[in-house]
């Protein structure tokens, strides 16, 4: 009996022991709780604005320039690939160019959010030319046109006009550019869509 104590006591003492050495040679990983970064979803139905595409030419749009007839291309005239289609717009172009281009739209309640492309090209240093963003009186956008904003390439911008949700608003977009160095602003693909995202 005393034999089986002292063998069970010896065991207990090489276990502890085993246990405690494993214990102090223990690496301990940190608990990461990982949760994946959803997708951001695109809208499968985004309503197109009247000509928002361009592709119906001089239709629908107002066009207004102090230096030229029309603000409303074809890709004939384009000097970068139009983002889809035939046609897009160019503003500025022309130093001491006051341009508009504008349309009054509906502000659907399901799809509140105005997406388009533009596309800026400029040689010009920066806060002498502009591009800007109007709902109906509302400035919502400014785009300094100048070198260093240059974007190479389509981007596309949303805005939120959920708080015009409804109603009818003109829609502007306006460039003024001063008496030199060149900027110009390629617009195309006005729709709306249900989000901010692109």
């Amino acid at each position: 009996m005393k034999k089986t104590i002292a063998v069970a006591v010896l065991l207990f003492v090489l276990l502890s022991f085993g246990v405690g050495a494993a214990f102090a040679y223990s690496t301990y990983l940190p608990i990461v709780n990982y949760q994946a970064t959803p997708t951001p979803t695109v809208d499968p139905n985004p309503i197109s604005l009247p000509n928002g595409d361009f592709e119906q030419g001089h239709e629908v749009w107002n066009e207004t320039s102090n230096l030229r007839d029309q603000i409303i291309i074809s890709q004939d005239e384009f000097g970068v690939p139009v983002h889809g289609g035939e046609w897009a717009a160019l503003m500025g172009i022309n130093n001491n160019a006051d341009e508009q281009l504008d349309q009054t739209v509906f502000v659907p309640p399901d799809h509140p959010y105005l997406s388009f492309w533009l596309w800026i090209i400029s040689v010009d240093y920066c806060n002498y030319d502009f591009a800007y963003v109007y709902a109906g009186a509302n400035k919502i956008d400014k785009h300094d046109l100048c070198y260093d904003h240059n974007t190479n390439q389509w981007v596309q911008k949303v805005y939120d006009l959920s708080a015009y949700s409804g109603q009818y608003i003109d829609l502007i977009i306006s460039v003024e550019t001063d008496p030199s160095n060149q900027s110009m602003i390629y617009l195309d693909d006005f729709e709306f869509q249900t989000s901010l995202n692109p």
